[in-house]
């Protein structure tokens, strides 16, 4: 059943090769070379290929010189010892190299110190500022303890102990000493962490003690290790888990006052980011200085004792801020001098050379307008009102058309030009219609209070301000200003009440005659970080080259001029002080010269509280000593 050799096979197959045609297959190659078909293997395996499907038109094959075979496809291949040699590649043998000693120490230090830090800033977030307030008090808790209270125990032991594990592990991968992430070891971390919680409170002494921590980690970790090992997890006893174990019990609420603090910082923290656009918002300062002061608080005074130290500190503080006024007050007569004195006589209830108008009940809106008033006449009118019982009809008619002539010329619309009537009771009894002048001086301070917001909100965001919406909360500028300014206002008094005490107890530094100075820095650092903690929370861009909002990172420029904490918009400046600003102030006459705007002075509320400058009153820019 075998086709003869063909006289050219020889002298075919000699050829060495063969390029492939448009209609051959490895049979025909095959049949056309050894005159059998069925040889179509030996081709193939001679050109490495499987079959016709790795065969490609212009392909040159090689054709092995085959004398005689009796062998096909579907048959045995004639025994060859030269081809059971076996495989060849070499194969080292796999020896596991002694692990890194320093790299196990290593790895249970960093695993102990991420449980101990890491777990709890974890466990915070997770749960949230009222679980971690229940974790906080744990230490004290008795029998009658919530399911709440228990479940925050349990998932800041288990959450530590996890995150010790991943850091040690990595540690250990770093050192060569394990191959890759073990999610064993981690799931027996955590449910050594989980046995310490389950143990009774009272197991190696009273809870929160650090014989009660030690003897839960111990205990936990070796019932945990026997099950592993019982269970084909684990072939032998591991110490360095052990030690991770202890440790992350220590991170829980039952390690007492350490893991108190740590909660206590976590819901602070918590508490910054949740409610920084509410009602209950607490400045970052605060809680920052009360928990420094809560951890070391048996290393400082009785409660009397601080309190007379308080005292102490603020009465000096006082005195040197009266000192500092007269000193600037002494500038300010020859700064006086120099401008040719204030641009405008005092606005009544105003002080010194240019005044100023406080802020009331935090109505920051009438306080801004009553500095951006061009004229003044948002501080005259009260005043008139106040004098109307002293003055004749004429008298009052002729100041109140005063006004009106004033603000029909600065530009305002829809100023009354007619008097409110009012009905009284004549000397008959009968009724009588008379002008009131109260009614009408409100309303014409009402349309020109709006004509000066406008025109003082154009200015500091454009005319386009009634369609910005700012921030993550889409505040309108008028609601953002309110904002930013309600939490200067309450950083700027916890800074300070923090600033005090801290000097009480000698946690700040403080030379002789520098009280002031020393709490007016304080004040300023915490602030800005309160003011930009505030920013990142909105999203909002707050460095020097925003259009919308600037919280300045340095003290002072070179002049040696303190800058102010915020900017915003483009010419609204809020500025934390101790010491009294006024409109001649080098620092407020600088600042206006750069960009003229409008300047709020927050004053902590034990000093006197905030007000604003009016710009009318603001000289020019030139500092005594210097040529004119």
């Amino acid at each position: 059943g075998y086709a003869a050799v063909a006289a050219a096979y020889a002298a075919t197959a000699q050829l060495g090769g063969y390029t492939v045609q448009r209609t051959d297959s490895l049979r025909s190659i095959a049949q056309a070379a050894y005159g059998d078909a069925n040889l179509w293997y030996q081709v193939a395996r001679a050109n490495g290929i499987e079959g016709d499907a790795d065969v490609r038109v212009g392909m040159t094959l090689t054709l092995p010189n085959l004398q005689h075979s009796h062998n096909g496809a579907g048959t045995f291949t004639p025994y060859d010892p030269s081809r059971v040699v076996g495989p060849t590649d070499p194969a080292l043998l796999q020896v596991k190299r002694p692990d890194n000693l320093f790299g196990e120490f290593l790895s249970a230090f960093v695993a102990a110190l991420v449980a101990t830090l890491a777990g709890p800033e974890v466990f915070g977030a997770i749960m949230g500022p009222s679980t971690a307030a229940a974790a906080t008090t744990a230490a004290t808790a008795t029998a009658a303890s919530t399911t709440a209270t228990a479940t925050a125990q349990f998932a800041a032991a288990t959450v530590a102990a996890a995150a010790g594990s991943v850091a040690g592990q990595g540690v250990q991968m770093a050192f060569g000493n394990q191959r890759g992430f073990d999610i064993g070891q981690l799931a027996l971390s955590v449910a050594s962490a989980a046995f310490g919680q389950l143990l009774p409170e009272g197991l190696g002494g009273a809870p929160g003690t650090a014989g009660n921590a030690l003897a839960h980690g111990i205990v936990g970790s070796a019932l945990t290790q026997g099950l592993a090992m019982a269970t084909g997890l684990q072939q032998s006893f591991n110490w360095a888990s052990m030690v991770q174990a202890v440790l992350s019990s220590g991170t829980s609420p039952h390690a007492g006052q350490g893991g108190q603090d740590s909660s206590r910082n976590n819901a602070a923290a918590y508490d910054n980011a949740v409610d920084i656009q509410s009602e209950n918002y607490t400045p970052a300062s605060e809680y920052t200085y009360r928990n420094a002061m809560d951890i070391q608080s048996d290393e400082y005074p009785s409660p009397g004792e601080l309190a007379r130290r308080k005292l102490n500190v603020e009465q000096q503080v006082r005195r040197e801020i009266l000192g500092q006024e007269a000193r600037e007050d002494s500038v300010q007569g020859a700064q006086a001098f120099l401008t040719g004195g204030a641009a405008r006589a005092p606005m009544r209830g105003g002080i010194g050379s240019g005044g100023f108008e406080m802020v009331r009940n935090g109505n920051w809106d009438a306080a801004l307008n009553l500095g951006a008033d061009p004229l003044g006449l948002l501080g005259e009118i009260p005043g008139l009102q106040a004098d109307l019982a002293r003055l004749d009809r004429a008298q009052i008619e002729q100041r109140i058309e005063g006004m009106r002539g004033m603000m029909l010329e600065s530009g305002a619309s829809n100023v009354p030009s007619s008097y409110v009537q009012s009905m009284v009771a004549s000397s008959d009894g009968a009724g009588v219609v008379v002008k009131d002048y109260a009614a009408t001086l409100d309303q014409m301070k009402s349309v020109y209070e709006d004509y000066v917001r406008d025109q003082r909100l154009r200015e500091t965001w454009g005319d386009n301000y009634r369609d910005l919406r700012i921030g993550k909360s889409q505040m309108t500028v008028q609601e953002f200003e309110n904002k930013v300014l309600d939490i200067h206002m309450k950083s700027t008094d916890s800074a300070y009440a923090a600033g005090v005490e801290s000097i009480a107890k000698g946690d700040l530094a403080v030379k002789a005659g520098e009280y002031a100075k020393e709490l007016g820095t304080f004040i300023d650092r915490q602030v800005r970080l309160d003011l930009r903690f505030f920013a990142k929370a909105e999203g909002i861009n707050d460095s020097s080259m925003s259009k919308l909002w600037a919280v300045n990172r340095r003290i002072a420029n070179e002049y040696d001029i303190g800058i102010p904490d915020s900017r915003l918009g483009f010419n609204l400046y809020a500025d934390t002080t101790l010491a009294r600003k006024n409109a001649t102030t080098p620092q407020i006459m600088k600042w206006n010269e750069i960009r003229a705007g409008n300047f709020l002075i927050i004053r902590p509320s034990a000093l006197g509280g905030p007000y604003v400058i009016p710009r009318m009153s603001i000289p020019q820019f030139r500092p005594v000593g210097r040529a004119i």
